[in-house]
């Protein structure tokens, strides 16, 4: 059961990116919205026009991917700032309150909007060195070191190898992923870069 679903995961990740670069080719931008505003076939396509205000199809999609964010955002906030309080409680059994779980998820908030504020002219690239590392780690790497830590003792030669595996890939995805996101962070830096149109 394991290893289908982070099979099928992986087989998912891979189909998508496979299938955006095969459209998109060289133009493929870390930003989906990006992509269907400047090269995607839909970017022309216009919805509504009233006078001089219009929406296309283009800007329907990209406020759908923002607004898909309200749903992502919030639990992953949720998840870390729990994480925090479960730490700074220990073994305690009694809940901390309403106010101190306030007071720690604000900071976890505060961070991610000090980053984006810093990061603003190159959000894109950081929010996909964040996102796909944090996504191989949560998918391919971390599920694989707890389900070892969880059976390693039921677990037979095959299983320990198709784990070592899954967890090698995982490492070496989250790497590639990271190298290749901080080097166009580098190449965004340097003098004399300009964009892509």
């Amino acid at each position: 059961m394991f290893s289908e679903q982070r099979l099928t995961l992986s087989g998912t990740y891979a189909l998508m990116g496979a299938a955006a670069y095969q459209y998109y080719g060289e133009s493929c931008s870390v930003l989906v919205t990006h992509n269907l505003a400047t090269s995607s076939s839909v970017a022309g396509w216009k919805l509504l026009k009233l006078g001089a205000f219009e929406i296309s199809l283009s800007q329907l999609l990209s406020a759908l991917v923002a607004l898909s964010s309200f749903s992502t955002i919030s639990p992953l906030v949720f998840v870390l700032a729990e994480l925090i309080i479960d730490m700074a409680q220990g073994t305690t059994k009694a809940r901390a309150s309403a106010i101190v779980e306030r007071c720690l998820r604000t900071p976890v908030l505060g961070v991610a909007y000090a980053v984006s504020v810093v990061a603003y002219d190159v959000l894109g690239y950081v929010e996909s060195l964040v996102g796909g590392v944090a996504s191989m780690c949560s998918s391919l790497l971390l599920p694989g070191v707890f389900y070892y830590v969880l059976h390693r003792n039921e677990m037979g030669l095959r299983q320990r190898t198709l784990v070592a595996a899954l967890v090698c890939v995982g490492a070496a995805c989250a790497v590639f992923i990271g190298v290749i996101d901080v080097e166009k962070l580098r190449r965004t830096k340097a003098p004399g870069y300009l964009p892509p149109s």
